[in-house]
C-alpha cells in the first residue's frame, strides 16, 4: 500500500510548487486521498483540481529547509546520485539482454512479460526442517515451498522467475542495489532498465498492527538529514491519522488495577476479587464492589487501546 510520504511525492512532482500542510489536510478531509488510492480518482486528475483551487484561492509558499529547497527535492537530487550509480554498476546487463539502451516506462511489462516466457518455468524454493543430523538416516519434514520472485517495477504482484534465466539476473541486481542504497527492490528494477531514478522518500511510517492493539507499533525510516522538527511533524500525522482520541496516561493505581484483575481466576466473584486486592493494595482499597469493577474494567480498557487506536487505517496485522 502506498503510504503517505510517497503519495505526496507523486503528486508533487506533478506541481510547479510542492503541496502546503493546509492543501494536504484539506485533500485528506474532503476524501480526495482515499478516492485516489481506492481508484476512483487518478492521479492526473488530482492534480488538475489542486491546480484549479490553487487559481480560484492562490498557493501558499511551501516550507523550506535551511539549504532553502524544499524537502521533496532533496530527495529528487539523492534520487538522481543514486540512479547514476546503480545505471554504471549494470552497463553489462543492458549490453546482453537489452541492446545497450534503455526501456521506456511503458514498455516495461511487455518486456518482462516476454522474458519471463523466453526464460521457461520458474524455480521454487523448497525448506525442509531436519532432526538427527548425526543420526545414520535423519529424520525430515517438509515445511514449505515458495517461489522465487523478482519484485515487479510495474503495477502488479511480484515476478517468479527461473534460476539462472535473465530475470533472475535482474532480480539478484535489484536486491543488491537495494541493500546498498536503502530503497525498494522493485524501484531498483526499474532504474536498472528505464534510467529513471527511484523513488525514494525521507521519512516513512508504516504501522504494525497486533491482536492487542496496545503492542501494535509505528516503525519509522527516516534520512538522517530529517530534522528532529520534520520528524515530530511525520509523527504526529500518523497519530493523528491512527488514534481517534487522546492517549491519557494512567495512573500508578490503574496499571496496577489492570495488572492484579489479569491475574484474578476466571469466574471470581467481583467482592471476592476486591477483597483480595484491598488485602495486597491497602493505601488503594475500595469499599463498594460496584466501584471496583468499574476502574477495573476502565483501566484494562485504556490499557489496550491507548487512544482508540483504530485499525480501519490500513497497514500490516
Amino acid at each position: 500500500m502506498i503510504t503517505n510520504l510517497e503519495l505526496r511525492v507523486a503528486i508533487n512532482r506533478r506541481l510547479n510548487l510542492p503541496l502546503s500542510e493546509g492543501e494536504w489536510r484539506f485533500l485528506d478531509t474532503q476524501g480526495f486521498l482515499t478516492e485516489l488510492r481506492c481508484g476512483r480518482l487518478a492521479l492526473d486528475a488530482l492534480v488538475e483540481k489542486i491546480r484549479q483551487m490553487r487559481a480560484a484561492f492562490g498557493a501558499q509558499s511551501p516550507q523550506r529547509d535551511k539549504n532553502g529547497l524544499p524537502p521533496d527535492e532533496r530527495c529528487q537530487a539523492l534520487a538522481q546520485v543514486i540512479a547514476q550509480r546503480i545505471l554504471e554498476s549494470t552497463v553489462a546487463f543492458r549490453e546482453k539482454h537489452l541492446g545497450g539502451r534503455l526501456l521506456r516506462e511503458n514498455e516495461l511489462e511487455a518486456w518482462l512479460q516476454q522474458q519471463a516466457q523466453r526464460d521457461g518455468e520458474p524455480s521454487w524454493i523448497a525448506e525442509f526442517i531436519v532432526r538427527g543430523l548425526d543420526d545414520p538416516q535423519p529424520v525430515g519434514s517438509f515445511r514449505s515451498l515458495r517461489p522465487i520472485l523478482l519484485e515487479s517495477p510495474v503495477t502488479g504482484p511480484a515476478i517468479p522467475v527461473r534460476v539462472g534465466g535473465v530475470l533472475d539476473d535482474l532480480r539478484q541486481l535489484s536486491e543488491f542495489a537495494a541493500e546498498e542504497y536503502g530503497i525498494n527492490p522493485a524501484e531498483a528494477c526499474r532504474t536498472i532498465l528505464t534510467g529513471l531514478p527511484p523513488r525514494i522518500t525521507a521519512i516513512t511510517v508504516q504501522p504494525h498492527f497486533k491482536r492487542i492493539p496496545a503492542a501494535s507499533r509505528f516503525h519509522i525510516v527516516i534520512d538522517p538529514a530529517v530534522t528532529p522538527m520534520e520528524l515530530a511533524r511525520a509523527y504526529r500525522d500518523a497519530r493523528r491519522k491512527y488514534l481517534k482520541a487522546r492517549v491519557r496516561k494512567l495512573s500508578r493505581k490503574h496499571l496496577q488495577l489492570a495488572a492484579f484483575m489479569s491475574a484474578r481466576p476466571a469466574g471470581e466473584k467481583g467482592i471476592d476479587a476486591m477483597r483480595a486486592w484491598n488485602r495486597t493494595f491497602n493505601r488503594w482499597r475500595y469499599t463498594h464492589v460496584s466501584n471496583f469493577l468499574r476502574d477495573a474494567a476502565m483501566a484494562r480498557r485504556r490499557l489496550l487501546f491507548p487512544g482508540g487506536l483504530d485499525y480501519s487505517g490500513g497497514g500490516e496485522k
